[in-house]
């Protein structure tokens, strides 16, 4: 019987092509949107949850009390506070970390590689697949030294297939220091927010950084990242009262002036990635944000697509009451033909998502890079399967429970009632799901605009300094040491403009500190990120000098001296902020300048105050400003330069511009993701309603025939056939732009710097009318050539 039901059902899919293809489109069509949505979700929540110990790991942030009650959280916390966490029984282990770029190599083969300096038990806490070697030791000896898998292929080649091998080889770091490869990791997972090739002992960054010795053991000092992992039986609420007042104890300054107050707290791990927006001291959201709105956006869609099927198959019952009313009559019970409608049903949805599927797996390396999702063939068929699994189910429940059921109760009688379609509530049921999924699709539309508008705003906003025509290359030791002449030969190269130095590329000026006085007011509070260079920096980023003057470097006293943004100005006091005098790390200086504010981070956040200090000679990175034409001339003048100087170190750049795009990839990437489901959202309503105005004007063809033999005009029978319709438009209009609204209110609420919503009204008047005109052009297409035909054939009996 089961065979015979799908016969029966593909026999049917054959017979009405028409329909079929319609409903298959519409499912197809929604379903790949929403798997692209849930695929997202699913990577951005996967997230360092490959753990094992993920549920004992937190991370130390510190909140910065002012005077005035505003709380801000950092992700930092000085180093002392390491000897700290060790007197406290509930802490299993403490690991610090600091990233920074490091050359590595054998020989003169050098490769610079992200690097990050850790305590021992670094690799005990965290469970990134080892290779070869042992964890446990892996980093007990100072110069130890963890590679990735990346590196090693990169300074062996494939000579070997066992990597255990590769253990106690030599290779050197920085070109000063040899270290003995102690471990092999595997390549980090991209669901990772901790991502390095490799790992060197913290112990050595104190001995080998000649500049962070002053600094590292400063209570101030809040450049170091701290996880610790607690003991499975202790109370989290037990440890954050214990380390919630290290730095209020400690720091010298707190200790005698109650009036400011640093508190630590512990943080899930696991949570950082998703939950990393903080205000007044608490989680308010973040990248989770972005989750629920797509996960609502996603389920949307999903119902738009089975709401379409549902009225599409509602739309056929007439079609099939005989076909019912013969089974019946023949014996057939109400749960068989019950039965046989899900089969039916079923099938058509499992072909469509086959075709979805197909669609997916193939465009995949297209997909990937619009969702930016960069882990492995083997998490997307994983995910792809259970998405899809989940997805399938909720789509036949939704979708062929309630049409099936209203064709298996269809009793054979009713085939002689004048109002079978009245009886089934046809018209009714029919009008809900028309304005349901218009509304959806119009809400897709509207918001995919105005996310793309946002995106588009934040890339083409002026950020206060010059990112185009700007590189940066990180620094060599040697490069480092004859700095003067380094930057004497590569302004000789015709084609560039300026040069600096710098310790941070000026949209990553992530270092901060809480360790600043003022002579007039004391200990200011609050954060301020700090930023290294030197006199060039100013003129080289094109930043604007509101009041003041640059630094000049036949001044020796300008060492000691700050510029400070606008931001920072503001705190200080517009009006006597410049010439007064300052304490940044324990050494006072003068505030010599003030620029105008520039964006040094992304648009999601405030910009921040900024002291601006003046260094000469330990920086990490030189910038480069060229002019526009002759670049690549440029480039290999200055690979030239570089290789002179890099005491045969890997030459690398990157531009600022490129800089920026990564800094927005997510952001951008969403945004054509958001257009691409708004695509498909339209598209599948757009077959919906093209389907049932097929079957509604077939059901009214005699109507339509009376209607012309008794004179009514073709544009009175289209006005007749698509009022309706025209009407549930203009509601669904009304509801869209309220849910649209709210939730793209929502959505910009994660942007410091975004559009006005009520300067864009016209999108939600643009794309309504696009909605609408879509529809009625749609209606009108089917019921033009139905008016204008044969009233004869209308009314020929069947």
């Amino acid at each position: 019987m089961i065979r015979n039901y799908f016969l029966i059902a593909f026999r049917n899919l054959w017979r009405n092509k028409v329909f079929s293809a319609i409903n298959i489109v519409g499912l197809t069509l929604g379903t790949t949107g929403s798997f692209l949505i849930f695929l997202w979700i699913s990577y951005a929540t996967s997230f360092d949850q490959f753990h094992s110990k993920k549920d004992r790991i937190y991370q130390v942030f510190s909140n910065h009390h002012s005077p005035d009650g505003k709380i801000e959280t950092w992700q930092n916390t000085p180093y002392p506070i390491m000897d700290k966490l060790k007197e406290i029984p509930e802490i299993e282990k403490s690991v610090i970390t600091t990233n920074r770029n490091t050359y590595i190599g054998i020989n003169k083969n050098m490769y610079n590689e992200s690097s990050i300096y850790v305590s021992p038990d670094f690799l005990h806490i965290f469970d990134f697949p080892l290779l070869a070697g042992n964890r446990e030791t892996a980093l007990k000896e100072p110069y130890y030294v963890v590679i990735s898998k990346k590196v090693a292929l990169k300074l062996f080649g494939n000579e070997t297939k066992d990597f255990s091998k590769l253990l106690g080889k030599l290779v050197m770091i920085d070109k000063t220091n040899a270290y003995h490869i102690s471990a092999i990791v595997d390549d980090m997972p991209a669901n990772s927010t901790i991502k390095f090739d490799i790992l060197l002992p913290f112990e050595n960054f104190l001995i080998n950084e000649p500049y962070v010795k002053d600094v590292a053991n400063q209570w101030g000092n809040f450049n170091y990242s701290i996880f610790i992992l607690k003991n499975e039986k202790s109370i989290l609420s037990s440890i954050n009262q214990k380390i919630e007042p290290i730095v209020q104890k400690n720091h010298p300054y707190l200790i005698n002036n109650k009036e400011f107050k640093v508190s630590l707290m512990l943080f899930p791990f696991a949570d950082i990635n998703l939950h990393s927006k903080f205000e007044n001291g608490k989680s308010v959201g973040g990248l989770i944000d972005i989750v629920n709105i797509l996960t609502i956006g996603g389920v949307f869609l999903l119902l738009l697509t089975c709401f379409n099927f549902i009225n599409l198959t509602i739309s056929q019952t007439n079609l099939k009451f005989k076909e019912i009313g013969l089974n019946k009559v023949l014996g057939a019970t109400k749960w068989q033909v019950f039965l046989r409608f899900i089969i039916e049903i079923a099938t058509v949805i499992t072909i469509s998502f086959v075709i979805s599927g197909l669609i997916i797996l193939f465009s995949w390396n297209i997909l990937k890079d619009i969702l930016n999702i960069e882990l492995g063939l083997f998490f997307q068929i994983k995910h792809f399967l259970w998405l899809g699994l989940v997805v399938y189910v909720i789509t036949i429940l939704l979708s062929s429970v309630y049409p099936a059921l209203v064709l298996a109760s269809f009793k054979p009688i009713s085939l002689f009632s004048k109002n079978t379609n009245k009886a089934l509530n046809l018209s009714i049921l029919q009008k809900i799901l028309v304005l349901l999924q218009l509304t959806i699709g119009s809400v897709f539309l509207i918001s995919s605009l105005l996310i793309f508008l946002q995106t588009k705003y934040m890339l083409e906003k002026d950020l206060g300094q010059q990112t185009m025509h700007v590189f940066y290359a990180w620094l060599t030791d040697n490069q480092r040491e004859h700095k003067d002449a380094y930057s004497t030969e590569i302004s000789k190269i015709k084609g560039v403009e300026k040069v600096c130095f710098s310790n941070l590329q000026p949209l990553g000026i992530y270092n901060h500190t809480g360790d600043v006085e003022w002579k007039t007011k004391g200990k200011i509070g609050g954060s301020y990120h700090i930023l290294q260079t030197d006199e060039n920096f100013l003129p080289t980023m094109q930043l604007t000098l509101l009041k003041g003057r640059n630094f000049d470097k036949n001044l020796k006293s300008d060492t000691a001296n700050f510029i400070i943004n606008e931001t920072m100005a503001k705190i200080l006091g517009e009006k006597t902020a410049l010439n007064q005098e300052i304490t940044v790390w324990e050494k006072k200086g003068k505030i010599i300048g003030i620029v105008k504010d520039f964006h040094f981070a992304h648009q999601r956040f405030k910009i921040d105050p900024l002291i601006i200090k003046y260094q000469k000679r330990w920086f990490n990175l030189v910038l480069v400003k060229t002019s526009e034409s002759n670049q690549k001339q440029v480039l290999q003048l200055f690979e030239s330069t570089y290789k002179k100087f890099s005491n045969g170190e890997p030459f690398y750049i990157k531009w600022l511009d490129d800089e920026l795009k990564d800094m927005y990839k997510t952001d951008y990437n969403l945004s054509i993701l958001a257009v691409l489901v708004a695509f498909l959202a339209v598209v599948t309503s757009v077959i919906g309603l093209l389907g049932i105005t097929i079957f509604s004007v077939q059901n009214r063809t005699k109507e339509i025939g009376i209607r012309k033999v008794m004179g009514a005009s073709v544009w009175k029978i289209n006005l007749l056939l698509s009022k309706d319709f025209i009407q549930l438009g203009v509601i669904s209009t009304v509801i869209s732009w309220v849910i649209a609204y709210y939730f793209i209110e929502q959505w910009l609420n994660n942007y410091a710097y975004k559009i006005d919503l009520v300067s864009y009204l016209w999108i939600f008047v643009l794309s309504s009318a696009m909605s609408l005109l879509i529809s009625v052009f749609i209606i009108l297409l089917k019921t033009f050539k139905t008016a204008m035909s044969n009233p004869v054939e209308s009314l020929r009996n069947e």
